[in-house]
């Protein structure tokens, strides 16, 4: 799966209502997610793996400016994408 995102320096972006974008980065697919379709994109590249388990990464988010979210080594923060979601009233 290629680049799903868009990326853009001013961030975090915030789109429509409800939807808060952040940073994936796994194996499967990656890039700036900012809105639902970008969403389904990407729960189509794992299809049998829960998202809402996918961990922060504090030091990645940080340089970024934006939230920052996956299953590669460096995403080991005690929040996980479905706490995210919740937090910002969003739906999976």
């Amino acid at each position: 799966m290629p680049y799903v995102g868009e990326t853009n320096n001013n961030l975090p972006v915030t789109l429509g209502k409800g939807w808060v974008s952040f940073w994936f980065e796994g194996n499967q697919a990656w890039g700036m997610i900012c809105g639902p379709g970008e969403w389904q994109v990407l729960k189509k590249a794992y299809p049998n793996i829960d998202l809402r388990t996918a961990k922060e990464s504090t030091s990645y988010g940080a340089s970024i400016n934006m939230p920052y979210y996956g299953f590669r080594s460096e995403c080991e923060g005690p929040k996980t994408l479905g706490e995210f979601f919740d937090e910002n009233g969003m739906e999976i």
